[in-house]
């Protein structure tokens, strides 16, 4: 499930320790960097978290044309939010005075015309959809941590992996229906041009394990040249990174999966142990493993946080989370 909003929140105004003009207000474990007099009137903001793309065309978003590029995406053109160091503070996302008669708690995402920032493909994926496999194959979303964070226990026993930047996909065979190859929404005809079909002929081990293992689906990212990124993958060539396995529906605890899955192509593991926020969110930044392991320098987009054994909550389901780096949202 997906919980992207725009909520109304209350305007808390903390000092900032590096400039007397500024002030910090605080949303959740995001903050945002205000220049303190335009908020002394402004008890309610509405919160527009980083990689939302706000419309051009609406005058509470005009004055972004100086600072930001112009770009299309996900049917508006817009400005692409991101986040900023001021005065040695993150600044992590945009504020604007909530509109007159909005309550504490609203969403105006939709109000407001914001739609979530995709990132552009730089491989075509290619292909025509087909009929979805039958069965369970849930289309992944993995929620921001900054967000979800008190949805983890102090103490308890968590995965932390390296986040890929490419393209997610999901792989499976089913008796007698033969192999399946998806985008994280959508389900494509074999096509040697596609990109999760290319992804998958580089990697024979993965189409084995299907095949091995019908009432399991392979969840992976689809890499190289695909972003930004491309891991020291050849020009043109795509492949898989394996991040999640689920069998019948439900989603395998971390040590099963990397046993029985122990011939497929994981994505490395950052950290185990327990969980605390503020050790674990400091692994977002720094150097990409998988980058590395290939011979080349560059940051890694975050980490995803999952739980050793599998935990559903009330607020998003399952318990897993991300914590995107903010030397990528700085960079992109």
């Amino acid at each position: 499930m997906s919980t992207h909003t725009c909520p109304v929140v209350p305007i808390v105004l903390e000092k900032h320790e590096n400039a007397d003009s500024l002030s910090i207000v605080k949303v959740k474990d995001f903050s945002y960097v205000a220049r303190t007099e335009d908020w002394l009137n402004h008890p309610l903001g509405v919160w527009i978290e980083p990689d939302m793309c706000v419309p051009a065309n609406r005058p509470e978003f005009a004055w972004l044309e100086k600072s930001h590029k112009l770009i299309e995406n996900n049917g508006i053109k817009g400005y692409r939010i991101k986040v900023k160091r001021l005065r040695g503070v993150m600044s992590m996302g945009l504020m604007i005075p909530a509109p007159e008669g909005a309550k504490l708690g609203d969403d105006l995402m939709e109000h407001f015309g914001i739609v979530r920032y995709e990132p552009p493909e730089l491989m075509s994926t290619g292909g025509e959809t087909c009929k979805p496999p039958p069965g369970i194959h849930y289309v992944y979303d993995v929620e921001n941590a900054y967000k979800f964070a008190h949805l983890f226990i102090d103490g308890e026993e968590v995965s932390c992996s390296e986040k890929i930047h490419g393209a997610n996909g999901r792989w499976v065979h089913l008796p007698e229906l033969g192999m399946f190859c998806g985008s994280r929404t959508e389900w494509k005809r074999q096509d040697e041009g596609n990109l999760w079909w290319k992804a998958l002929a580089r990697h024979p081990e993965v189409e084995e394990f299907c095949k091995n293992n019908p009432n399991i689906t392979v969840y992976g990212e689809a890499y190289g040249q695909v972003g930004k990124f491309p891991y020291n993958v050849p020009k043109g060539k795509v492949g898989i990174i394996v991040f999640d396995l689920l069998r019948d529906g439900n989603w395998v605890d971390h040590d099963e999966a990397r046993e029985i899955g122990k011939n497929l192509p994981w994505v490395p593991i950052i950290y185990r142990g327990p969980w605390n926020k503020e050790k674990i969110f400091a692994l977002a930044d720094g150097k990409s493993e998988v980058a590395k392991s290939a011979g080349i320098d560059h940051i890694k987009e975050g980490i995803v946080v999952r739980l050793i054994k599998e935990r559903n909550n009330l607020e998003i389901g399952r318990t897993q989370l991300k914590i995107v780096s903010n030397a990528y949202l700085e960079r992109n």
